[in-house]
């Protein structure tokens, strides 16, 4: 992994666990890949600087119920979106999704009965310098979408993340 991506990597982890910031436990599951490795690994110990309980588990391994649970998984691989669609139901409330990982599920036709009950939240950057952070729920199989925040990128993370995609570019 190139040192870009190692800090493409972290930026991602501050505005996942920005995400997460109001939630008292959260279960990272991660992919078994280097970066979502890197970035369960930065998220836990950010979310344990703030005082929350964290748990990190592997994809392939969570399979207990956990009230929020932050979703590290994609975008390589094919079944991505049924792989989301397996875990989803463990999560009772909240579940985070890495962006790729959202994009996959919602497009399964049960995408509304798979998250009826519960709050789906992912982050896309649409305009440039910032991060929208969007909630997903569902109610007799309709979805609604709604923004709940704007977080504008810093120079540095500006930065970083031109560095990657140039690097990822070529």
């Amino acid at each position: 992994m190139e040192g870009a991506e190692v800090e493409y990597r972290a930026v991602l982890s501050l505005i996942y666990a920005d995400m997460a910031s109001d939630l008292d436990d959260v279960v990272i599951v991660f992919e078994n890949s280097p970066s979502c490795i890197s970035m369960a690994s930065a998220i836990t110990a950010l979310l344990m600087a703030r005082g929350k309980r964290v748990e990190a588990v592997p994809a392939a391994q969570f399979r207990n119920s956990a009230r929020h649970a932050l979703f590290l998984m994609g975008p390589y691989r094919d079944d991505l979106a049924e792989a989301v669609a397996s875990l989803l139901p463990y999560v009772e409330r909240v579940a985070i999704l890495h962006t790729p990982a959202y994009y996959a599920v919602e497009e399964l036709a049960d995408f509304p009965k798979l998250i009826e009950g519960r709050e789906v939240r992912y982050a896309v950057r649409e305009d440039p310098g910032e991060i929208t952070i969007y909630k997903v729920t569902a109610r007799e199989g309709e979805l609604k979408k709604s923004e709940v925040a704007r977080r504008k990128l810093s120079a540095t993370e500006l930065k970083i993340i031109r560095r990657y995609e140039m690097l990822n570019s070529t």
